[in-house]
């Protein structure tokens, strides 16, 4: 069974969230001329909170900042490591060209995409060999900006 996991960073301490995603409305939108407006959503990541042995666990929930969020896209790289929507990865066509690209989802292909090629494009394509193409996640484009601009 794939995993659902998201990661977004912590609205109030900046730092890394993982666990399950879920959009709160904080009040009920009026279905006669209401909108939503962003100040009334909350982008939360949720996960088991703690508890002594045999003890009924509660739930916490993170406030993340909604442009951070990025989802597992089910792969891992060469050293283990979960790849999320927003990774910058480094990976090698079977001519030894290497690439650095940002994992995407797009709504277009309903896929997730390397920089600008769908994941289906890459393994389809006679300079990739699925069993030769291996990633390592090098970064992530909410911290590492600059990784994408140095490779471009």
């Amino acid at each position: 069974m794939r995993e659902h996991e998201y990661r977004g960073k912590e609205l109030k301490s900046g730092k890394w969230i993982y666990g399950g995603y879920f959009k709160h409305y904080k009040r009920q939108p009026c279905p006669i001329n209401d909108s939503d407006k962003e100040e009334d959503v909350q982008h939360l990541i949720i996960k088991s909170g703690f508890a002594d042995w045999n003890m009924p666990r509660g739930i916490d929930a993170f406030e993340v900042i909604p442009e951070t969020l990025g989802c597992f896209i089910g792969l891992y790289d060469i050293n283990g490591k979960k790849i999320y929507t927003k990774d910058i990865v480094k990976f090698f066509n079977t001519e030894g060209e290497e690439y650095v690209k940002e994992i995407s989802w797009s709504d277009k292909y309903l896929c997730y995409c390397i920089g600008n090629m769908s994941y289906q494009t890459i393994f389809d394509s006679p300079y990739f060999q699925p069993s030769q193409v291996k990633f390592e996640v090098i970064g992530d484009i909410i911290d590492n900006p600059e990784i994408l601009k140095e490779n471009v």
